[in-house]
């Protein structure tokens, strides 16, 4: 019980921040995965990124090419903005 009410506390505490998988989500997830069913979760986050016209701030840029999102590699030695 202590455990469910600190992950529902970071939840609410972090609500405004935490992008639902809408119906467009899925969709796009769904497409991008039907061309290749590798990295699943990338595809995810970078259907998301691409919908809400986001940065995917990301160390596996390579997984998520040619998927139309623009990204960023914080780990690299000179991090920038790679536009999709």
């Amino acid at each position: 019980a202590a455990i469910e009410a600190r992950v529902q506390a970071s939840f609410d505490a972090l609500a405004d921040r935490i992008l639902p998988v809408d119906r467009e989500i899925a969709a796009l997830w769904g497409r991008s995965l039907g061309a290749s069913d590798k990295h699943t979760d990338d595809t995810g986050l970078a259907a998301t990124a691409r919908i809400h016209r986001l940065i995917l701030v990301t160390r596996n840029t390579t997984d998520v090419a040619g998927r139309g999102v623009t990204t960023l590699d914080p780990y690299s030695a000179s991090p920038r903005i790679r536009p999709a």
